[in-house]
């Protein structure tokens, strides 16, 4: 089936949707903040986005929350936050 969208070169469904997530994270990073601006120790996630603690479901299923937490498991080198 895998080798269908490689022939293909088209993404599976769930992939469109992460990259869209990615790109959003990427161009508006401005407005998130970073662990380290809120957190004053040194830690292995401070360079992760901050990810509020919300009980609301629609928040939790918009671009804001589920962009944090596609976003931070990706690779420190990827990670633009860093950056910031």
């Amino acid at each position: 089936m895998q080798k269908i969208f490689f022939n293909l070169e088209i993404l599976p469904l769930p992939s469109p949707y992460i990259l869209s997530l990615l790109l959003f994270m990427v161009r508006n990073k401005n407005q998130f903040l970073v662990n380290f601006e809120i957190y004053y120790t040194d830690t292995r996630q401070h360079a992760n986005f901050h990810h509020p603690s919300v009980n609301v479901t629609k928040y939790q299923k918009g671009v804001y929350y589920l962009g944090v937490e596609v976003f931070n498991p990706l690779n420190i080198e990827l990670n633009p936050s860093v950056i910031c």
